[in-house]
């Protein structure tokens, strides 16, 4: 009967376990998808911002910052945003690297 009790107890901390691990994800989760909309409408603000002129550098910094932190909380890698005379490079992912090629050379 001990070694069984001793099992049962095991199981019930690796049930406890995964069910914070599982809390954590979902957390995860919400902060990732938060900062994707906050990064939507970063967008939006940036489409409309266009006419203005002089915002717009600081508000593509912004926008790539904002983007660096979704990924990163989304799980992915950690995005560093170089910064190079006010000018930004924009957050990709290492795997993701001829997906954004195409991507920039649409615009």
């Amino acid at each position: 009967h001990q070694e069984l009790s001793d099992r049962i107890k095991k199981l019930e901390a690796r049930v406890a376990q995964v069910e914070t691990e599982s809390k954590v994800q979902r957390n995860k989760a919400a902060t990732a998808e938060a900062y994707v909309h906050k990064l939507l409408a970063s967008l939006d603000g940036l489409q409309q911002g266009q006419s203005q002129p002089g915002g717009q550098g600081s508000n593509l910094h912004m926008l790539s910052l904002v983007a660096a932190r979704a990924i990163s909380e989304a799980g992915g890698v950690e995005v560093e945003v170089e910064e190079a005379g006010g000018a930004s490079k924009e957050p990709r992912r290492k795997s993701e690297e001829s997906e954004g090629e195409d991507l920039r050379s649409q615009h």
